[in-house]
């Protein structure tokens, strides 16, 4: 099936709201969507796992990645708590046209611009986490040296030269989350402060933080009233002998087309954004064709557009929210005009209750998809979009966009003082909002087939049909039974993540104490796994040493979830102070931190240590175990072969389940001594699929052989648990939808199993 029927289908089957009696075709329906959504994930996986086979082919051909090359930044900068990123174009590189190139620079540059250069090139595969869906390969690319600019002729690199210029006054004459939330309504970029993003989403308004199809519909109802004004001062002699051949509506909509494309280019061309400029062109067909198409006609022609563009759309939650709040906005507008429409026309109340329908048909209709994909539900999205959403729509948004074009034209931004003024309000409202007690509720991952019957259990109880109803329900809870039934784990349980060349792990103790051991480079998948998981806290982070690759995520952790307190071996310096902002806690070799269920015990560093070969700050890393029922994991940092030494002379047994191999498998660590003393049964080794440094070593393979290993690269996500006294793991690898050959019954019901799979 392909992306160019799905729209029919939908069509046929959502225009009527059901296929009468055919219950036939009603089932081959819904058989053919599922199939259409498991065929899209599928070929997605393994068009990555082809790009990426290339990838490695083409990094091994070049050691150090190093080339001369010309690259086209074709988006405004994301900014870093180390530079800029800029989404961009390799030339030569027309293979990879499909992934995401971006190009990182200390400063910012103009995009719409062709830079020229030696540069380096850099491999991130998608991370195998839990809360991580669809992660494409990225390259990012670094200059090496200077860099010669020469300026791209094209409209496109006009238009981002422009957004450039929008953005540039934005971020100069206003703070940065006025700047923030100005450059996302006006020009769709949103690059800024994550802090603010992140308590709109707290607030349920994260669309506000993007050019949607609101906003775009908006716009275009004021350049209608622009244009029809202008129509008013032409001479009226004139104006008739314009207005002979097409009406005054049909020329003043001609009139404003090149405005809403100008705008749609200005905007970034966001899915949502090309949804409502297809919707309102086909609005605008309609008036010259004398043909008023419904609603969901427009939207579905809108779906099967940009599924023809870009089939892989249809897995992108973007796409789906934009369309689901739409279709919900239309069907509770239908299901309510009824009861509305014995109110007095015109009245306030009238458009007030239409306005509160809006808000809660979007909010009810994308809820199932907003819980899968962001696992937080707002408790405050209905007030916060019925009170702030008209604020920043018929208020904020109008005088940023008069502002910006007068700007565009003349330089001048001449509302500055009063824009500024209401983000600031706006912004400041938000926040406050977001910091209430119980603003948001943390929800646990759980696999898209709840979402899918969710929604068919509301169509069927909407139009009341009770044998779909019936069927629906009991489907969802048969799925509920088998996914937890086939997930089952004992706590407590330690997750080892795939954070690439570099180390994170969580423990979840039995009594619900949540404990991160390092955070890898960025810290961004300790979070996604601890939203996936519905936790809001972290009771202890513990930083192994102050590498970045272990270290490097801390202080994006600490501003975006509670962290009670931060571990270490007493020789990280923090700046700022750690201890203004959470407990700190310096630990040597002996201490022992007791709790219900388990314990830490501390084995490295002790007092009086000092390493006599290898390097200082991997030796000194903090080891630590992790004794719970039923079995112990050993944490080792990067220590090496002095460290080893070291630790195997303490009056301790150092007998331990599972360990965490010292630096990523390098040669240097996991001596024959050590690994004798230890003597796991589980081996995890941390480490980046095709890193530099060659790890896992040949060498540290070869010492860890008869112990089962297990690698982040490889397997993606491990957990690890104890099923009465025994080992037991799991990678999540193993949960991943993968593409079998014809015939494979045994792996098509691995991959029917995976659907259900609650990791």
């Amino acid at each position: 099936m392909t992306c160019k029927t799905l729209p029919y289908h939908c069509y046929k089957f959502i225009s009527g709201y059901g296929l009468k009696n055919d219950k036939k075709a009603l089932l081959l329906l819904i058989i053919l969507s599922i199939s259409f959504l498991y065929g899209s994930v599928a070929f997605h996986k393994e068009f990555n796992s082809k790009i990426d086979k290339e990838l490695t082919s083409f990094q091994r051909d070049k050691d150090a990645l190093t080339i001369h090359g010309r690259v086209h930044l074709i988006d405004l900068p994301r900014q870093t708590d180390y530079g800029f990123l800029y989404e961009c174009n390799l030339e030569g590189f027309a293979g990879f046209k499909g992934m995401k190139m971006y190009f990182f620079s200390p400063m910012a540059l103009e995009p719409g611009c062709v830079y020229e250069g030696d540069i380096s090139l850099r491999v991130r595969l998608p991370r195998k986490n839990p809360g991580e869906y669809l992660k494409k390969t990225v390259i990012t690319i670094y200059p090496e040296g200077e860099m010669v600019k020469t300026k791209d002729h094209t409209l496109l690199s006009y238009i981002q030269r422009l957004r450039w210029r929008v953005y540039r006054y934005f971020s100069e004459n206003f703070d940065k989350d006025i700047s923030s939330l100005l450059s996302a309504i006006v020009i769709g970029h949103r690059g800024g402060s994550n802090e603010l993003y992140r308590a709109y989403s707290i607030t349920g308004l994260a669309h506000l933080m993007s050019v949607s199809g609101t906003h775009f519909g908006l716009f275009t109802l004021a350049a209608f009233f622009v244009v029809r004004m202008l129509a008013f001062l032409i001479p009226y002699k004139k104006l008739i002998r314009l207005t002979g051949r097409i009406s005054l509506k049909e020329m003043e909509l001609l009139l404003i087309l090149p405005v809403i494309v100008f705008y749609l280019l200005l905007s970034g061309m966001r899915i949502p954004a090309i949804r409502a400029f297809i919707m309102i062109n086909l609005f605008i067909l309609g008036v010259f064709l004398g043909r008023r198409g419904s609603w969901l006609t427009t939207l579905l022609f809108a779906c099967f557009v940009i599924l023809l563009i870009n089939p892989a759309a249809i897995v992108e939650a973007s796409m789906q929210l934009s369309f689901m709040a739409v279709f919900s906005i239309g069907l509770g507008m239908e299901l309510s005009s009824a009861y509305i429409g014995k109110i007095e026309r015109n009245s306030f109340i009238r458009i007030s209750l239409n306005f509160l329908v809006i808000t809660v048909s979007a909010f009810l209709g994308t809820l199932p998809l907003t819980l899968y994909y962001f696992h937080s539900l707002s408790s405050l999205s209905v007030f916060t979009n019925v009170v702030i959403t008209p604020i920043v729509c018929f208020i904020l948004l109008p005088l940023s966009l008069f502002s910006t074009v007068v700007y565009m034209v003349s330089g001048i931004f001449p509302l500055a003082g009063i824009v500024g003024t209401t983000a600031e309000w706006i912004n400041n409202a938000v926040v406050s909002l977001s910091e209430m007690p119980f603003s948001s509720f943390g929800f646990h991952g759980f696999p898209f087939v709840f979402v899918f019957l969710s929604y068919v259990i509301a169509f069927s109880a909407i139009k009341r049909k009770k044998h779909l109803l019936y069927i629906s329900t009991a489907s969802f809870i048969m799925s509920v039974i088998i996914s937890f039934s086939i997930s089952r784990f004992t706590y407590p349980v330690v997750t080892f993540l795939d954070v690439g060349q570099g180390d994170s792990a969580v423990i979840e103790n039995s009594d619900g104490r949540t404990i991160v051991i390092d955070t890898g480079n960025t810290g961004r998948e300790v979070l996604n796994y601890l939203s996936y998981r519905g936790k809001g806290s972290i009771d202890a982070l513990a930083l192994s040493h102050a590498g970045r690759d272990h270290a490097g995520g801390l202080w994006n952790i600490l501003k975006n979830i509670k962290v009670s307190s931060v571990w270490d071996n007493g020789l990280i310096i923090y700046s700022p102070d750690i201890e203004r902002i959470t407990s700190h806690v310096s630990l040597k070799a002996g201490d022992v931190l007791d709790f219900t269920g388990g314990r830490i015990e501390i084995l490295h560093p002790h007092r009086r240590y000092h390493p006599l070969f290898g390097d200082d700050e991997n030796n000194y890393s903090l080891v630590l175990r992790y004794v719970a029922d039923g079995y112990s994991v050993l944490f080792t940092g990067d220590i090496e072969r002095n460290a080893e030494e070291s630790i195997t002379e303490l009056p301790v047994n150092l007998k331990t389940d599972v360990l965490k191999v010292a630096h990523h498998g390098s040669y240097t660590s996991s001596t024959e001594y050590f690994l004798k003393a230890v003597r796991p049964v589980l081996a995890i080794i941390s480490v980046g699929a095709n890193n530099i440094y060659g790890h896992p070593h040949s060498s540290t393979l070869r010492r860890l052989s008869g112990t089962e290993i297990l690698r982040t690269d490889r397997d993606g996500a491990i957990r690890v648990f104890s099923d009465n006294n025994t080992i037991q793991f799991r990678t999540f690898k193993d949960s991943m939808i993968s593409p079998v050959k014809v015939p494979d019954y045994r792996g098509e019901f691995e991959n029917l199993k995976r659907i259900f799979m609650l990791w």
